[in-house]
């Protein structure tokens, strides 16, 4: 898959997102193992009543161009992630109230209730820091300047971007001197380009040809802190009917989808929480209940059958196989589904317009902890609850809770809200979202998160 942006509050594919991840640097990081630490923010400091942050920014760092990175830059950063309506992680932003430079090396941060987590939420890359004079300049984001590790040397919109080693980078220089990454759609010629040489990462390895992966070329598995879900509109019919949500979740086999489509190498999920995140249960029943998912649909437009729309993007792995396995699942309740295969653009851009009945989405998280996967895959905001248009007071009210709580406050909310899920049925999970990337690098610190870009590294 091509990068399409490198605005950081448009960056939603998983491409844009590491694009953006190169290029950018944040007032806190996270490591491979979602720790999370300083960043451009060397300290940070919170009042008593946890509504007011002051981070101090490291001293001298510049961007890529050579001029100077202030406070002041930072502040108009995430001021526009804070009020610009197109920003697609709006809902995380909602605790902050505002953001203000105090002198060139510290910054100010105002809340309208107490967020526990706000490092972890400031090491996204949503909050990428930008040029102060650039920040509402669209054309300023085709080809921006970094704070991060990398530069952006060249992309024109097509196929291929290329980055450079920042020289002006704040930490440690990383190894490689450039990274050019790759749209290669089809999965067998990226595995084959990766074996020759051509690239030295492949991600978004289909299960199907894992088995194909040997030396001199590794397997890399990782486990998203996410799921894949099968998403009805809820405000459209027959899928506004909570009897019927219920009636496809009881009929959907995941034990099916993790045999055949991950070959046993995930899991099938039925709550909200994937076993990654905490909050996870694994008491949830996951099995298929066809005679329940028969009397859920009693009484409903879809009692005597019905027949609707299933999208889905072949650009991410294991979508097209898990559609025509729901598509037989469905069958056997009396629902016809017809599926369309979109690139992911387009799959994503009608979702969000609420113009597609029901859809297959891939929702991950860089962190166990809750507010991201909350705020956009069960929040009313600019992703719609995961594009299902879910929008319930209750469940609000227990992110809220999320969002300002730690410890066992915390604990007790994430299982309510797990509760009121699998109650609401707004959509349904089928399984964590693992992935499988091949690489024909030696040094394990190399390999970046999953995406659909291959990358080829040169290393000085």
């Amino acid at each position: 898959m091509n990068v399409t942006t490198l605005d950081p509050l448009l960056a939603y594919q998983a491409t844009d997102i590491r694009a953006v991840a190169l290029l950018g640097a944040r007032l806190f990081s996270y490591d491979q193992a979602g720790n999370v630490g300083p960043g451009l923010a060397q300290s940070s400091s919170v009042s008593t009543d946890g509504l007011s942050w002051t981070f101090t920014l490291r001293p001298d760092l510049k961007f890529s161009d050579g001029s100077p990175l202030t406070a002041t830059d930072v502040a108009a950063s995430l001021e526009r992630a804070r009020t610009d309506e197109t920003n697609i992680y709006s809902a995380m932003t909602t605790p902050w109230k505002s953001v203000s430079a105090l002198d060139p090396q510290t910054v100010r941060m105002d809340l309208n209730v107490p967020t526990p987590k706000l490092e972890a939420v400031l090491s996204y890359p949503f909050t990428t820091i930008v040029p102060a004079a650039h920040v509402d300049d669209t054309d300023y984001y085709k080809s921006p300047v970094s704070a991060g590790m990398f530069s952006l040397k060249s992309w024109d919109g097509g196929s291929d971007a290329e980055f450079v080693r920042n020289e002006y980078y704040w930490d440690r220089k990383p190894i490689v001197a450039n990274v050019t990454m790759t749209g290669i759609p089809d999965p067998d010629t990226r595995l084959s380009q990766v074996r020759s040489g051509e690239v030295n990462f492949a991600p978004d390895i289909p299960p199907s040809l894992i088995d194909e992966v040997a030396d001199p070329v590794k397997l890399v598995t990782t486990q998203l802190n996410g799921f894949y879900s099968l998403v009805p509109n809820n405000a459209v019919s027959p899928f506004d009917n909570y009897d019927v949500r219920k009636a496809i979740s009881m009929a959907v086999d995941r034990e099916q989808i993790n045999d055949e489509v991950w070959q046993g190498k995930s899991q099938p999920l039925a709550g909200f929480w994937p076993p990654s995140m905490d909050g996870y249960a694994n008491d949830v029943p996951a099995g298929r209940d066809l005679e329940g998912a028969q009397a859920a649909l009693q009484d409903t437009l879809c009692e005597k059958g019905c027949t609707t729309e299933l999208y889905y993007t072949s650009a991410y792995s294991g979508e097209a196989e898990m559609a025509a396995i729901l598509k037989r699942n469905l069958a056997d309740i009396g629902i016809t589904v017809n599926t369309h295969d979109l690139d992911a653009t387009t799959l994503y851009s009608r979702l969000a317009g609420g113009a597609l009945p029901m859809a297959i989405t891939l929702n991950w998280d860089y962190l166990n902890q809750p507010s991201g996967l909350l705020n956009y895959t069960l929040q009313q905001g600019a992703s719609q609850a995961n594009w299902s248009f879910y929008n319930s007071s209750q469940m609000n009210r227990l992110i809220d809770q999320a969002n300002q709580q730690s410890g066992e406050q915390l604990a007790d909310t994430l299982a309510k809200i797990d509760t009121l899920f699998r109650q609401d049925v707004p959509y349904v999970n089928l399984t964590p979202s693992p992935t499988f990337a091949a690489v024909n690098l030696p040094e394990d610190d190399l390999v970046v998160e999953s995406t659909s870009a291959t990358y080829d590294f040169e290393r000085q």
